[in-house]
């Protein structure tokens, strides 16, 4: 299903108005082992993303406004078999999620709905 994720994604992106100010942004892709969070960013502030495990929390990046990063997760995290996803968008609450179950090698996707307190 993550294979075909890329195809849907850019299909949906496509259909979004151009906002010429921010271009979808695509980050490198992950190793094939690593596990891995996809993040969409339907919010117009840039949003950084936090892992947070049992010894703390991680940021692992900014997704520019209406745009999708693929942001690797640290092989170190991932053997915590279960994390939250904090989410900071710029000059708003911070919001996260409920406890989601690692998969080495695994992606998981978070969608930053265009309203705040609504996590996909």
């Amino acid at each position: 299903m993550i294979n075909a994720l890329p195809l849907a994604l850019a299909a949906f992106l496509s259909l979004a108005p151009a906002k010429p100010a921010h271009k979808p942004v695509v980050a490198s892709p992950v190793a094939d082992n690593a596990s891995f969070v996809l993040v969409e960013n339907h919010r117009n502030v840039p949003v950084e993303v936090f892992v947070e495990a049992f010894d703390g929390e991680q940021s692992l990046g900014m997704v520019a406004p209406g745009a999708a990063e693929t942001l690797a997760l640290d092989p170190a995290i991932t053997s915590d078999h279960e994390v939250s996803f904090l989410l900071d968008p710029k000059g708003e609450e911070v919001q996260a999620t409920q406890l989601i179950p690692l998969t080495p090698g695994k992606g998981i996707e978070l969608k930053v709905p265009a309203r705040p307190n609504l996590l996909w």
